[in-house]
């Protein structure tokens, strides 16, 4: 892939994980490694310090080369109530969940049906999990590039 066509497939997907509205958490999975989390304002700031938005722009570089996925968390102003594995009860804010494949210098926006099959299936044993009820799945926006 050559490095233009490079930059313009990784600022379509910074643009679409912009256009999904208020507050994020962005998680880079790349194979065998540590997965990379980073919050996103509401205004579009990546992390919480000058140097974290050239940070995430390099974990997608890495990502475009090896394969890898991006799940984004958009944060909502609403909040739904659990019960804790202790048996408390505790308010936490509804979350929905968008996802991208990355692979092969290029990125594939996950449908909703996709992303609740890949986060609700046991990596190791392959095993339907059910979500939280805190949790929805949306198809991911893609931006006009």
């Amino acid at each position: 892939m050559n490095t233009n066509n490079f930059t313009i497939q990784i600022e379509t997907l910074i643009s679409s994980i912009l256009n999904i509205r208020g507050e994020k958490v962005v998680t880079v999975s790349i194979g065998g490694q540590e997965p990379f989390i980073i919050d996103v304002s509401p205004e579009g700031v990546f992390g919480h310090d000058d140097t974290h938005d050239s940070l995430f722009r390099h974990q997608l570089g890495v990502a475009f080369r090896y394969d890898g996925g991006l799940v984004v968390r958009q944060i909502l102003p609403i909040k739904t109530e659990i019960q804790t594995a202790d048996g408390n009860k505790t308010w936490v804010p509804r979350k929905l969940l968008y996802g991208v494949y990355i692979g092969k210098g290029q990125w594939f926006p996950l449908s909703k049906n996709e992303m609740k099959i890949a986060h609700c299936t046991d990596p190791k044993s392959g095993k339907w999990i059910k979500p939280g009820q805190d949790i929805g799945f949306r198809d991911f926006p893609v931006a006009k590039s």
